[in-house]
């Protein structure tokens, strides 16, 4: 059975209702996608878990004091290579290299600003991913956007999903994410309205697909991101069993008990007796989820264009497990 509802404005500024046609930004939920691709490379003999940065990408001159070129596409996926974060760095907005020059996703590489740690310790860094991406196109001799069209989107028919850049998306079909003033993301205002980020950031749209690519560049609607998730994670899928396996098995030995249970590009939560598998996908102005209940064979996606959170923490949980009690 599907069921959605569309609600809100698409953006803060024009008043515009959300339809069937808006699409987000669906952020790290890009992740879940990405990671598919790449175990799918593995299973054809074009990477193995083990493969390194290096052995990829021996051209790039990468700054070893942030890159480490000896991390693998296993600690690539599950954020444990000990390469730090770059979309917390302010210069994306200011000082963007998309402003001037011609997209290239290595001009995202000097923008990590803390050095390298110890490998084999969790650190959610979305660089992991992107280098995944550079390396997903030297063994594929395609486009990322490419090879996730023809892997996935295609064969499961979801028209209403694109990987920018490299798919071209007219902005005025995507919802403007909006900040509340006091929170971590907040913008200037008068500490009560929400505020459209593409009013303070006129270029806003296009800066966060080219500043995120195989990140969070991906956007979306409801329909197409649940269609993805079920067919990701059940039992009944039509995504090769060998990719959802690995993918379950990156999460298998996590309890309740830990912090972070992050595997190939998926979490696992709990709420009461379930375990839930899936991604959340988060920047400034938007919070997303999509997660999969096994016990009761559904996947819920909830895609907003506001984040309210003042410590990056989710705050849609509560939300996400209403709709998982209201299901019989």
């Amino acid at each position: 059975m599907d069921f959605s509802i569309d609600t809100g404005y698409t953006s803060l500024s024009t008043r515009e209702s959300n339809g069937s046609g808006t699409l987000h930004y669906i952020y790290s939920i890009t992740k879940t996608f990405v990671a598919a691709a790449v175990l799918q490379l593995v299973e054809e003999g074009k990477l193995t878990l083990n493969t390194t940065v290096g052995d990829i990408l021996p051209e790039v001159e990468f700054d070893p004091v942030y890159i480490n070129t000896s991390a693998t596409v296993a600690e690539l996926l599950s954020h444990t290579s000990g390469i730090q974060e770059y979309v917390d760095n302010p210069a994306l907005f200011y000082k963007n290299p998309y402003r001037t020059s011609q997209w290239n996703p290595q001009f995202l590489l000097p923008f990590v600003q803390s050095p390298k740690t110890e490998r084999g310790l969790f650190t959610y860094s979305s660089m992991n991913y992107i280098l995944l991406g550079l390396m997903v196109e030297r063994v594929s001799d395609t486009t990322a956007a490419q090879l996730i069209q023809n892997q996935f989107l295609q064969p499961l028919g979801l028209e209403a999903t694109f990987l920018v850049p490299q798919d071209t998306v007219d902005s005025g079909r995507i919802a403007h994410p909006h900040v509340y003033p006091g929170t971590t993301l907040s913008l200037v205002g008068d500490g009560k309205t929400p505020i459209d980020i593409t009013t303070v950031i006129t270029d806003a749209l296009e800066l966060l697909g080219k500043s995120s690519w195989t990140a969070g560049g991906m956007v979306s609607r409801a329909e197409d991101i649940a269609r993805w998730g079920y067919e990701l994670y059940s039992r009944n899928a039509v995504v090769s069993p060998a990719i959802r396996d690995k993918m379950l098995d990156s999460v298998s030995r996590f309890s309740q008990s830990d912090k972070e249970a992050y595997g190939y590009g998926i979490r696992k939560i709990y709420h009461n007796s379930a375990s839930l598998i899936g991604s959340y996908g988060r920047s400034i102005g938007s919070e997303n989820c999509m997660f999969y209940n096994p016990n009761k064979d559904t996947c819920y996606v909830i895609l907003t264009s506001s984040n309210t959170s003042k410590d990056r923490t989710p705050n849609i949980d509560q939300l996400l497990f209403s709709l998982q009690e209201t299901t019989p």
